[in-house]
């Protein structure tokens, strides 16, 4: 009767929290993991569109469990997309979607399509501050694979020789919509881009 309880499945189809997808990385034998949350009416044989959404740096991705533990110590702060499925990887913590980090990504995007059935034409990575810089830095390599990005306050200033023509040029045929305050030391890096 406890409203958002991890026990009732209607906590996991009304998205009021998410479901948590755990696989063990080929790469390396670590554990990680993701929260998934399901489409709006939510129907298992349907195709849906895949939502990659990358953290910022935030001292809860530090370590797994905290992560891990966030959606069940704070429900119902979840946000879904009506249309598909969102899936927010631990991405190894704050390590800036390099390396492992990249590798976590695209392991995480691997094991959410062996669960549920994924329109892979309309796959969309989008990131808020280090998962917006991540965004960009994962798409510059796959720009293929993306219907569209999503960079909200962006760090792109983290990394200058990812912000120039060239990396332009290679997602210029990626919808990519930007979210820069007017305050925002950003906004320069974003608009000199």
């Amino acid at each position: 009767s406890t409203s958002h309880s991890p026990r009732l499945r209607e906590s996991y189809l009304d998205r009021s929290r998410p479901l948590i997808v755990a696989w063990v990385s080929p790469t390396d034998g670590q554990v990680s993991f993701a929260w998934l949350t399901l489409p709006a009416q939510w129907d298992a044989d349907r195709e849906y569109p895949l939502y990659v959404q990358l953290h910022g740096l935030w001292d809860v991705a530090q370590d797994r469990l905290p992560y891990l533990a966030y959606p069940f110590s704070h429900p119902g702060t979840s946000f879904a997309f009506e249309d598909g499925y969102l899936v927010s990887p631990w991405g190894r913590g704050n390590q800036w979607y390099r390396g492992i980090a990249e590798t976590d990504i695209w392991e995480c995007a691997t094991a959410i399509k062996r669960l549920v059935r994924v329109d892979e034409s309309q796959q969309y990575l989008c990131g808020h501050s280090m998962g917006g810089y991540g965004a960009w830095h994962i798409a510059r390599g796959s720009a293929d694979v993306w219907a569209a990005l999503g960079i909200h306050a962006g760090a792109l200033g983290y990394d200058p020789r990812e912000v120039d023509a060239t990396v332009a040029a290679t997602l210029r045929d990626v919808p990519t919509y930007f979210v820069v305050g007017t305050s925002d030391g950003l906004l320069g890096v974003a608009v000199g881009s």
